[in-house]
């Protein structure tokens, strides 16, 4: 394997904490590139996103740039290709930016000597935007084609229909791969069955945690709750803010991010000085929030399971974050979620009355369920770090044929 194609969105944390993006998916994105694909010897690496120009877009007609990715001391070069930021027009160019991108990039390589069996590409998702112009390049020359899977196929009964069309190609795209990594079994177990080659990882960063302020002795005078992500109905934002109606007042809440449901919250922030909203702030900061909370949450509505299988195939990037934390977690039940970490997970229904019941049982036995949660961070940390799982992906891509 001489040489690593990847077409994704990833671009540097700041563009993801400046633009309206996923700061997770971003976060799943520039892990795996900068810490497994980036370090992975005797290669040659090749990035293209989709989403740089976007993010950063001054005119209609974006001309092909490069950005860095950095990690640390590593500073990996990435292409942006030019894009008109023109509704449906922005998808067409791209799609054929994308196809003459890996055309171009593919002969230059063989005219350079390189074996077609030593290129490999790599998508983020197999949206068409990627998957089509990737296949085609693969019937053409015979290259290994791979699909790193951020997002589980939950959106195939979706009432958008954009979402429902995009995620029913996608699914019938992996015919054409070659090999699958994933971040929920279950995405392999029920989507993957034609493929011989698939992994699911459940990577997290461990790396940059030590000089991070740990929570202060614990206070029973007062109760810090805490949840950083997408501010949306499917988040259990609304379950949140009323759990708090069975609660006293020396109980406070956190919330961080930003979504449709921003104002909701500002307004409730307004109304009870017990809700403290801040938008959104960078990753580093949050994760000194949780180390300073006392009960972090995840919690996925019923809406959301009637509304799509989310439950199932989309496992919480933000959930893998907390268990390094050393906090205790309130979670709803959700079948993505790896059986392994249910040990250190305190579940509960997801309905006010329930997030509340559990809270207190957890502030009333604290030191046990805090040790449930240290030993949940030294389990990732020991299992579950990128740098763990880099040995086991870079084992699995020399594996592809």
């Amino acid at each position: 394997m001489n040489t690593i194609i990847y077409l994704g969105f990833v671009t540097s944390n700041e563009d993801a904490y400046r633009v309206q993006t996923s700061f997770a998916g971003n976060d799943a994105e520039f892990n795996f590139v900068t810490r497994i694909l980036g370090e992975i010897n005797d290669s040659n690496l090749y990035i293209c996103s989709y989403a740089y120009n976007i993010y950063n877009k001054h005119s209609f007609y974006m001309k092909k740039t490069s950005f860095d990715l950095k990690h640390k001391n590593n500073s990996i070069r990435c292409d942006a290709l030019p894009i008109l930021n023109i509704p449906i027009l922005r998808q067409i160019t791209a799609y054929l930016n994308i196809y003459h991108y890996l055309d171009n990039l593919i002969n230059y390589l063989l005219k350079q000597g390189e074996n077609i069996n030593d290129i490999m590409i790599i998508t983020c998702n197999t949206y068409p935007l990627f998957s089509y112009p990737a296949i085609k390049i693969k019937k053409k020359y015979g290259c290994r084609l791979l699909t790193y899977l951020i997002d589980g196929f939950y959106n195939q009964e979706s009432k958008n229909i954009l979402y429902r069309y995009n995620t029913i190609k996608a699914i019938k795209a992996l015919v054409s791969y070659n090999g699958v990594i994933a971040l929920c079994q279950n995405v392999i177990n029920d989507f993957c069955s034609s493929i011989k080659k698939c992994i699911s990882i459940t990577p997290v960063d461990t790396l940059d945690n030590d000089d991070l302020i740990l929570q202060d002795e614990f206070d029973d005078s007062r109760f810090r709750l805490f949840f950083a992500g997408g501010i949306a109905p499917l988040n259990g934002i609304k379950e949140y803010i009323e759990t708090l109606k069975y609660l006293d007042d020396t109980y406070s809440f956190y919330l961080y991010g930003r979504g449709e449901l921003s104002e909701y919250l500002t307004k409730c922030a307004k109304d009870d000085n017990r809700i403290y909203y801040k938008g959104a702030v960078e990753k580093r900061i949050v994760m000194q929030l949780e180390k300073q909370s006392d009960i972090l949450f995840i919690i996925r509505p019923m809406e959301a399971e009637q509304q799509n299988n989310i439950t199932k195939y989309g496992l919480p990037y933000k959930l893998i974050e907390y268990l390094q934390s050393g906090i205790p977690i309130i979670a709803s039940h959700m079948l993505a979620i790896p059986k392994e970490f249910d040990q250190y997970i305190n579940y509960c229904e997801a309905n006010p009355l329930a997030i509340a019941q559990k809270i207190i049982e957890i502030r009333n036995n604290y030191p046990i369920y805090k040790n449930k949660s240290l030993e949940a961070q030294k389990y990732m940390k020991e299992n579950c770090s990128w740098e763990h799982y880099k040995k086991t992906v870079e084992e699995f891509l020399y594996g592809i044929h």
